[in-house]
């Protein structure tokens, strides 16, 4: 597993012709000539590249598929499906199955035990929901065994800010609860991609990550599961904080949390409420995960990868604008009055959210400090 989270490094030699070849993409010569919004436009494409080349987590087949791009139009048309890859990605992150809330006859070792508390957790819970923009109905898709496998393992608990799930409280009148959600690591709903998306999308991890084992058919597993409050899945999702992992000579892991957008106060403010648990940008800092021995953590290949697009997204100056995007196409008035973005581009959002829908999927995808409050 280790070699897994190891970047795969270029030899000096192609990674040295792979960055030449994107120096030269686009000179100034041919980039002077273009309109100003395709000027910018083919600017970022080369950020892009060149945050991939450098963040892949197998920078050998990035910078191969580089040179094998070679050309000006060739590596436009390159860049235009690595940002495609992203936003099929964070397509697929805003739509997420709903979380089932177990029924009275449920198991649970957190389940409530009087008629009064039972009441209280309803009330916090539909409380929770109206707040947190969170909608609910049952997706048949989804593996109800792994929702409950994953809440147990993670003692109820949101890994990120150490609130207890307002699902489960069993404290009447529980003000550190908070509505959680069984979330995915790597989205689920990338396995409702079309035919045509999901060729774009393994295409584009031969080039980014062919090493790292991921089926899109296998993506609902406790392994790519994880505990999180309704804000905080939001933020992963993201990519505004992620988790690191390193692996001892006794295969033992360590989670780490880092913040990629610090300036994120509200967030911040969740973090630092962690009842004396701190989860900083600093090396060291543990992700806490109660390793139950008979049920698997969440995979560090998971995280690796979510991490590894993540750090190419903010290394590209991209992020903000991959979320515009996103929520654009979510919303039509939005979507009428954006000059500034390619409408192709939110046209693959709004395909992909077209055939989400058909599943059963809850939209998740709006933007701005009003969500965090």
């Amino acid at each position: 597993m280790y070699e897994l989270l190891q970047q795969q490094v270029a030899e000096p030699q192609l990674l040295k012709d792979a960055k030449d070849a994107l120096a030269s993409f686009v000179d100034w010569d041919k980039l002077k000539h273009l309109p100003p919004a395709e000027r910018r436009r083919v600017q970022k494409e080369r950020q892009l590249l060149n945050a991939m080349l450098q963040h892949a987590p197998n920078q050998t087949s990035m910078a191969k598929a580089i040179l094998v791009h070679d050309e000006d139009q060739n590596l436009r048309c390159l860049a235009q499906n690595a940002w495609h890859f992203y936003l099929l990605h964070r397509a697929a992150g805003g739509k997420t199955p709903p979380v089932n809330t177990f029924s009275s006859g449920t198991s649970s070792p957190l389940e409530a035990t009087s008629e009064s508390s039972a009441s209280q957790n309803t009330s916090a819970l539909a409380s929770a929901k109206e707040g947190e923009k969170k909608g609910e109905k049952k997706n048949a898709s989804r593996d109800q065994k792994v929702v409950q496998e994953c809440y147990n393992r993670d003692r109820y608990t949101c890994r990120l800010t150490a609130r207890r799930s307002v699902q489960f409280a069993d404290t009447e009148g529980d003000k550190g609860a908070s509505y959680t959600e069984a979330a995915h690591i790597i989205p689920f709903a990338l396995k409702s991609l079309d035919p045509e998306e999901k060729d774009l999308f393994a295409t584009m991890m031969t080039y980014f990550a062919p090493h790292i084992p991921l089926s899109l058919d296998e993506l609902d597993v406790l392994e790519n599961t994880i505990v999180l409050s309704a804000i905080a899945h939001r933020a992963f999702g993201e990519f505004r904080w992620v988790v690191d992992c390193a692996v001892n000579d006794d295969e033992k892991v360590t989670y780490t949390v880092h913040h990629l957008k610090s300036e994120l106060q509200e967030l911040n403010r969740v973090i630092l409420d962690k009842e004396g648990i701190r989860f900083e940008s600093t090396e060291g800092a543990p992700l806490l995960i109660d390793e139950a021995p008979t049920l698997p953590p969440p995979s560090p290949i998971m995280f690796y990868l979510h991490a590894a697009l993540a750090r190419v997204l903010h290394a590209s100056g991209r992020a903000e604008e991959l979320q515009r995007v996103v929520r654009d196409a979510g919303d039509d008035e939005l979507f009428a009055q954006q000059a500034e973005i390619d409408k192709a581009d939110i046209e693959v959002v709004q395909q992909a959210f077209k055939i989400m829908d058909g599943e059963g999927w809850v939209r998740y995808v709006g933007s701005g400090s009003e969500d965090w409050e």
